[in-house]
């Protein structure tokens, strides 16, 4: 070994492409300072730990832009990282439902998320007794004119949480409820109200 590093610089093109991606707004979301501060640190030691040794003359010295495309690429990844969060929190609104007096004590958080195919609504219930037979457990969305479309059944006879789906949207109808059925007593709701939650409030 010599001390020189023999090998090709990257394309300027490279580059080029690095300052387009770094002209993204989606890269600068704001990231962690502790992230910040551990890329920084682990940039500075790999810089340190390999200095620069002398080019032979009449060759352009580019090596420094090693460690800065370096930084970059990592600030990249973790802003886009983040960004992508972002993105996907403002997706999501998690509506909290509490127990009526035909439930006391139960809860749920159900996780509401406009996609394309539907609304989707995700239930994780806790303190709601299991139906009994002949009976379940059916969800609603409804708007304040009192018109209600059902997004689903259930029983809970176990932990695992409950998805649901309706092809209206949240906006429209932001409270969601979930009512006791007895089994062939029609597809009206009963009206035997035992979870209720507003999203936004």
């Amino acid at each position: 070994m010599n001390g020189h590093d023999d090998r090709p610089d990257p394309p300027i093109e490279q580059f080029d492409a690095l300052a387009s991606l770094l002209a993204s707004g989606a890269v600068w979301a704001e990231a962690d300072t502790e992230i910040e501060a551990q890329i920084v640190t682990e940039i500075t030691t790999e810089v340190q730990a390999h200095p620069r040794a002398p080019m032979a003359p009449g060759r352009e010295d580019r090596r420094h832009l090693r460690p800065i495309a370096a930084v970059a690429v990592l600030f990249l990844i973790a802003g886009v990282g983040i960004g992508l969060l972002a993105t996907i929190d403002d997706d999501l609104d998690n509506v909290t439902l509490s127990g009526t007096d035909l439930a006391v004590g139960a809860t749920a958080t159900a996780t509401v998320e406009e996609q394309p195919s539907g609304l989707r609504v995700v239930l994780d219930v806790e303190g709601l007794a299991p139906a009994a037979a002949g009976t379940y457990y059916q969800a609603w969305v409804r708007n304040d004119g009192g018109s209600a479309v059902t997004i689903g059944t259930f029983h809970n006879h176990g932990d695992d949480e409950i998805e649901l789906w309706a092809g209206v949207d949240a906006a429209t109808y932001p409270i969601i409820t979930v009512t006791l059925q007895q089994e062939g007593g029609g597809a009206e709701s009963s009206g035997q109200v035992v979870l209720q939650g507003r999203s936004g409030g």
